[in-house]
């Protein structure tokens, strides 16, 4: 019998409290954090090397926003899985998100109860996918 394959992620936040708090999410949901950037510059890098199933971005960083990380993430790899993340509460964010690539937006200002069911969502799909 082959063990089931964990999903990976790639936590990307220029808040280190948000980074360890994704990290205990994940970690509690069964999903494997292989690596962690604090600015967007050091995520394609990362990304490209690691090869995560899923990335967890910011969109407000120093060096390179989300959205420009996004467009050279997904210019270097095969369909990549981005939730991007913000505390803005606006429209426009969810759709710039959306058409750079992102496969969902969550707000970084919710419960945190609430963000793990919607990251379960996205594990299960990967692990069908995979």
């Amino acid at each position: 019998m082959s063990e089931k394959r964990k999903i990976t992620a790639l936590i990307v936040d220029d808040s280190e409290l948000m980074r360890a708090v994704l990290c205990a999410v994940l970690t509690q949901i069964d999903i494997e954090v292989i690596g962690q950037a604090d600015n967007g510059r050091d995520v394609v890098d990362k990304a490209i090397a690691l090869e995560p199933d899923m990335i967890l971005l910011d969109v407000l960083m120093p060096e390179m926003n989300g959205y420009l990380a996004l467009e050279e993430i997904v210019g270097r790899m095969h369909e990549p899985f981005v939730v991007m993340m913000t505390s803005v509460e606006d429209e426009e964010v969810i759709q710039s998100s959306n058409m750079a690539g992102a496969q969902d937006y969550m707000r970084k200002n919710q419960n945190v109860e609430d963000l793990a069911p919607r990251l379960i969502k996205h594990r299960d799909a990967l692990l069908r996918l995979r």
